[in-house]
Order: structure tokens, then C-alpha cells, then sequence
């Protein structure tokens, strides 16, 4: 599977900087040549950030695999990054001990039956 991202910037502000930082280091090194990573810098080109809807930087979008996912803002929290943009795949970077991902395995969602038990409330 390939995987093709896009990461939108605000030149090399200390959070665009860590962005590109936690982005090579996550992705583009775990996933080698199946990754195509776009750096695109919104002080040298604003246009873009109009025609492609980008409100809030960093910005990291992942193209392919569909579906499109976007991920706003700090790239530090590097589970929440691997989740959300390697969803829906069986990739080393969900499942570390290999095998393909099923419900209840790494990377699956949680289950919609599994919720917080209410209590009454206090007087």
C-alpha cells in the first residue's frame, strides 16, 4: 500500500518546524518509498491555502489511501498522527507485532457498544 500526504506550513515558525520534524520522522522514515510526502509552505504560496480550504497550520492531509483524513494542528502526539492517518490499513506502524489488524487489535477502532457507566447524581 502507498501512501501520499500532504503537509501544509507557515514557513519555519517553531511549530511548522516540529511539524516537518514529527512528520519525517513518523512517516516518512517508517513507511520508506510506499510514502510521498508534499511540503507546502502557505507564506510562499497563501493562494493555496484558499483553494485547497487549509484554515489552521500545520496541516497534514493524507491524499491516498482514501478517505481523505486532515489533521489540524500539533504533529507531536505522534499515536494520535499514526491513527489518524494510517487508518483503515494493515501496516507495521498500527499492528507493530504483524498480522492483519481485526476488531479489538491495534489500530481498530473501539467498539460503539463500549461506553461510560452513568450514575445518578449527587445531591
Amino acid at each position: 500500500m502507498s501512501y501520499r500526504f500532504q503537509l501544509f506550513v507557515t514557513g519555519s515558525s517553531p511549530l511548522s518546524l516540529r511539524a516537518r520534524e514529527h512528520v519525517s520522522r513518523h512517516l516518512a522514515e517508517p513507511l520508506g518509498d510506499r510514502a510521498e510526502i508534499e511540503v507546502i509552505d502557505l507564506i510562499a504560496d497563501p493562494t493555496v491555502a484558499r483553494r485547497e480550504r487549509i484554515v489552521a497550520t500545520p496541516t497534514l492531509v493524507r491524499l491516498e489511501p482514501s478517505p481523505v483524513v486532515r489533521l489540524i494542528g500539533d504533529l507531536t502526539d505522534f499515536e494520535r498522527v499514526r491513527t489518524l492517518v494510517l487508518v483503515g490499513g494493515d501496516h507495521p506502524l498500527l499492528n507493530p507485532g504483524g498480522g492483519e489488524s481485526g476488531p479489538g487489535e491495534a489500530g481498530a477502532a473501539p467498539s460503539s457498544t463500549e461506553r461510560p457507566s452513568s450514575s445518578p447524581p449527587r445531591s
